[in-house]
């Protein structure tokens, strides 16, 4: 039923001020173990690990670990995942960078699609249910952003979260 709300729009988020990269850390220990299984570095950069935004921290502490576990499952070992946080006038943008399997250009206009979960067949043993990344976008587009992703097969992709902050969190910054 939340799938449903999230996705439909009808979703209740419960905005409270919450600092970026305490989330992204917590999403951090929290996948560190699966990680740890395939010997992938996961690491955290920020430029101001204080700073909040009026955020649901339940929501995107979801969509982070999400994109954390896809890049984690699309990753061979031995490699890394780091996460960027950085904080403009008008936006925080979460950055989620692999170096795993990559994302074919024919299936990046339909990676947001409910139950899409592209042709390749390497793809096809890795198990999940194509609903991970619509709700990404739409806890994104809830709280005003939108979601970016750069992929090259083969190399790997980069998912970025860019979240506008509201009109008094960036008065109280200034």
């Amino acid at each position: 039923l939340e799938t449903h709300r999230i996705q439909s729009g009808q979703a209740r988020y419960h905005f409270a001020p919450h600092c970026m990269a305490d989330i992204a850390e917590s999403a951090i220990s929290r996948l560190r173990a699966q990680a740890d299984a395939k010997r992938i570095h996961l690491t955290l950069e920020t430029d101001d690990a204080q700073r909040e935004a009026d955020l649901d921290c339940t929501a995107i502490q979801d969509s982070l670990e999400n994109l954390m576990e896809n890049a984690i499952k699309y990753s061979p070992p031995d490699t890394s995942v780091a996460v960027t946080v950085e904080h403009t006038a008008k936006e925080v943008r979460v950055t989620v960078r692999d170096q795993g399997a990559g994302i074919d250009p024919a299936d990046l206009p339909r990676i947001f699609d409910r139950f899409y979960r592209g042709r390749r067949d390497e793809r096809q043993s890795v198990r999940g249910t194509g609903l991970g990344l619509p709700l990404v976008k739409a806890v994104v587009e809830g709280h005003g952003g939108l979601v970016e992703v750069k992929s090259i097969p083969g190399k790997g992709s980069e998912f970025c979260l860019r979240i506008p902050l509201r009109e008094e969190e960036r008065y109280a910054q200034s």
